[in-house]
């Protein structure tokens, strides 16, 4: 990994569609040409601590550490309460702590303390995906485009206004050239 995992609301504005993954497996995670497949996880203050506890267990007797890959990719994924938000609008979380500053809280609490190499972890291509997904050029450019154009008109409108200026001017090139070559 070269640089950090994006998260969601990176991931949305950079193009990526989330879609609930009909999958009764928790850790069923995919990611496949732009769209991040997650299945439905209900956040509570029971899931705190089951997790930690499960989390726990595999780092002391557990060859496989599915849960603690599992707390490391949803961690990347989710930073703040709009990744939280962006999640519930998808179904993809189902928040039952009701405020998603306290969702992404405890989404982020969950992997503190918690060493997992991203190469080695199970969600490993799927990140390194995510970033290459977000590293393309072209993904880059539609996220700046969203990011000022998207709240206001006022960019659209000078864009606009620009373009048809540059078009007139053109134009007006155009015709001067004509009328010069017409004279001689």
């Amino acid at each position: 990994m070269t640089k950090t995992t994006p998260s969601i609301t990176e991931l949305h504005r950079a193009g990526v569609m989330f879609k609930l993954k009909s999958s009764s497996n928790l850790f069923d995670i995919q990611f496949t040409s732009g769209v991040l497949e997650i299945p439905k996880l209900a956040i509570s203050d029971e899931l705190e601590i089951t997790v930690k506890n499960i989390i726990a267990f595999e780092q002391t007797d557990c060859r496989e550490t599915i849960m603690s890959d599992y707390a490391f990719i949803i961690d990347r994924l989710v930073k703040t309460s709009k990744d939280v938000e962006l999640l519930v609008s998808n179904e993809i979380l189902e928040n039952g702590l009701g405020s998603s500053s306290a969702a992404a809280a405890m989404i982020n609490n969950l992997a503190v303390g918690l060493t997992v190499d991203p190469r080695g972890c199970c969600y490993g291509t799927i990140l390194k995906d995510l970033n290459e997904h977000c590293s393309n050029p072209q993904h880059q450019w539609r996220e700046y485009l969203l990011k000022h154009f998207r709240n206001s008109t006022w960019p659209t409108k000078k864009t606009t206004a620009a373009v048809i200026f540059l078009v007139l001017s053109l134009i007006q090139t155009i015709c001067l050239l004509i009328f010069i070559v017409l004279l001689r």
